[in-house]
């Protein structure tokens, strides 16, 4: 997939939440929902990080921990941009091309999950 095409991902999946608060309860997906917001900034800035020390082993670990717990909640957007730098972590000219656009989706995965927060929109 390219950029663009990830842009036209979802940023997030409201039916999936919704299931999964019917299947997991309310409380563990009000937590889960609540620590998002965190979880994508601390990785965001391990990323950013990374590219400052010229450290592609940890823009790797980095971008396969963020990948990983974007695929797991279902938010496609932020998970396609961060495979797509996964897979350039070698080549730090390459990758670091890609980092506006993670910014951007990161931005728009944060103030998504503040709003499903705030408005309770995970609950069925």
């Amino acid at each position: 997939m390219s950029v663009s095409e990830c842009n036209e991902l979802p940023v997030g999946d409201l039916v999936f939440l919704k299931q999964l608060t019917e299947k997991a309860g309310s409380s563990i997906v009000q937590e889960l929902v609540a620590c998002a917001p965190i979880s994508i900034e601390q990785e965001l800035t391990a990323i950013e990080a990374a590219f400052e020390t010229g450290n592609v082993g940890a823009l790797k670990s980095s971008c396969h921990a963020l990948k990983g717990a974007c695929y797991s909640v279902q938010m496609m957007q932020l998970a396609c941009l961060t495979e797509k730098m996964d897979q350039l972590h070698r080549d730090l000219d390459e990758a670091v091309k890609l980092l506006p656009y993670l910014k951007t989706a990161c931005n728009e995965a944060i103030v998504w999950w503040q709003h499903v927060l705030k408005e309770e929109l995970y609950l069925p």
